[in-house]
This record gives structure tokens, sequence and C-alpha cells, in this order.
């Protein structure tokens, strides 16, 4: 009897451990479809005592007339103190109409999954002709990586929380390294190539087509080193890295979880100069039914600008890139 005791205990010993690891294991798969219902359910949040339509809007993401019209508001109407207002839902202004893919991998980037990979033409073609900008002015380094922009018809794409319309985008990081992988790597900033990533970041912003860009706080102070070394002038230098003279955000910010990938959003709608490749220094975007406001220098950007005063040197046509001053040599 002895023998058998010692041997049940034996027994239990073994099973209670198995048994943990299978119910743990069942448990996060039932939480699993939860999390990802959570991500494309409506988000109600409760305003705080100073909160506006634009500061609400902004703060999560989306345009003051969608945020107008999931809360049935009137332009300027102040909001209610605690009360819960809708800020975003599954279908809150993004859904894609003539959406194109990135396609198969060419020989300036890899697409990850091009099923994933769906955004408005002008975001594509802006995201092509920068990868093969970089190829072509800085062709030693591996191609970049581009992972998920939105599904073929838009909405919710889990796991992520924005990433419904085609604005939105995340694109790998350059890397001090010729090896490519068709996985996002994360980058320490010795590790960052961030000349090459300069490169493919000021191609897209001299057009003013961008939003904001989301990357990790260490990654930033590389970019602002290059920038500095660039002829971008000062006004566009503090545009994108800030401080803003007016409180506002910088184009380039800090986020976490993002020192593997730049998150990039598109404007919505209103003008932005796209280069000459692509059709124009002038292409209209498709108009939002509130066009985003551009300075009132209509010039694509200082790289397109002429030099300051006190630099010479020639004009420069708008396809492009910003020249960078070598380092002095030790």
């Amino acid at each position: 009897m002895a023998r058998v005791g010692r041997r049940l205990r034996a027994s239990r010993g073994v099973v209670a451990p198995a048994v943990l690891l299978a119910v743990a294991a069942l448990s996060l798969s039932l939480l699993a479809p939860l999390d990802v219902a959570a991500r494309c359910s409506v988000r109600r949040v409760r305003a705080r005592l100073h909160d506006t339509q634009a500061s609400l809007a902004q703060r999560y993401h989306v345009s003051e007339a969608a945020f107008r019209a999931r809360n049935g508001l009137g332009r300027g109407q102040p909001l209610v103190h605690r009360r819960k207002y809708v800020v975003s839902d599954a279908s809150m202004g993004e859904t894609l109409r003539g959406g194109e893919s990135m396609g198969p991998s060419t020989d300036a980037y890899i697409t990850v999954s091009p099923d994933r990979a769906y955004g408005r033409p002008f975001v594509v073609a802006l995201l092509r002709h920068a990868a093969r900008t970089v190829q072509r002015y800085a062709p030693r380094g591996h191609r970049v990586v581009i992972e998920d922009l939105s599904l073929p018809r838009g909405g919710c794409m889990p796991p992520h929380q924005e990433h419904r319309g085609g604005r939105e985008a995340d694109v790998g990081l350059y890397l001090r390294t010729a090896e490519e992988s068709p996985r996002l790597r994360r980058a320490t900033p010795s590790a960052l190539d961030a000349r090459r990533e300069f490169l493919l970041l000021a191609t897209l912003l001299k057009t003013r087509c961008v939003e904001r860009i989301l990357l990790d706080r260490r990654l930033i102070p590389p970019l602002r080193a290059v920038a500095q070394r660039s002829d971008l002038p000062p006004h566009d230098r503090q545009r994108w890295f800030g401080p803003m003279p007016d409180g506002g955000r910088s184009v380039l910010r800090a986020a976490a979880g993002h020192d593997n990938h730049t998150h990039i959003r598109f404007r919505e709608g209103g003008a932005c100069a796209l280069p000459a490749a692509l059709g124009g220094d002038a292409v209209q975007v498709p108009p939002d039914d509130e066009p985003t406001d551009l300075p009132d220098d209509r010039t694509p950007s200082g790289l397109d600008a002429a030099p300051p005063a006190d630099q010479k040197g020639p004009l420069r046509r708008a396809d492009q890139p910003p020249a960078l001053r070598e380092s002095p040599q030790p």
C-alpha cells in the first residue's frame, strides 16, 4: 500500500503541472478573440474638463468630421464634462475604395504580405518612389521591408488599432548591414543606417503628404544629426523634429514599440506636392470633407527651396534627394 501511495503522489506531481499548462493554454485561446474583438469594437472615452472636439479627435487619431458624425455633434459644439464619446469603431471613416497593393517584392523593397499591404494609390506610389530613391542614391545596403498597410477593402485589421483606411504603413528600418530579412529587425542608434533612413523619410516628408511618423525615441537623435548635416533649412528641421514654436507637435514623434519600424500616417486629403516622377510637383490628393490647410509657403519643402543667403549652391529639382555634406575626416 505504501508503494501504491508513493506512485499516486508521484503521478499527481507530474499531472498537476500538465493540467495547469493545458488550462492556461485554453484560457489564452479564449481570450485572444476577445482581445481582437476589443480592438475592432466601439471605443468610448469620458471627456475631460478642457477637452474639445479637436483635442479628442487628435488624441485618438480620427478626423473631426468623423468624430462629429459618430457622436451627433455640430461644428464647434462644446463637449459635456465626463460624458462618454465614441472615439473609434470598426468603420469610423476607415474604408478603402480603389486601393492598390504594394505587390510582390522588388529590387527596392520587400513586401511581407501583399494581401495586407493595400493602400490608397498615392500612398503606394509614394512608398515605392521613396524606396527606389534610396536604392538609386544610396545603393549599398539591404532593401527596406514594407509590412502592413491595410486590407483590400480597409476596415479593422488586427492586431492594429489603425491601418484601416489605406493611410498608414509600417516600414522597416535601414540597418548598417547588407544582409536582408523578410522580418522587421530591431535597431539601436549605432546599428541604424541613419543616412539611408533619413533619405527615405525626407523623400516622403518633403511632399507634405505625411501627417506623422512614429519612431523609438532613441533613434530620433541620429536622424536629427544627419538632418543638420544636410541642406535642410532650419524651419523644416524644426517642423520635422521640433520643438514647435506654437507648442504643436512635430511630424516625427517618439513612440514606444517602434524600435524595429516606423509607423507612417499620410494625410486624409488636401494638396500635397508629389515628385515630378509621379506626375508633377502639385498633384491634388483625393479631397477630404475637411482638407488639411497648408502653410502660406507652397514650396513642397525646404529641400526644394533656394539655399539661404549665406549658402551657395544650385537649385534642385523636386525629384532629387537632399544633399548631404560629408563629415570631416579625422
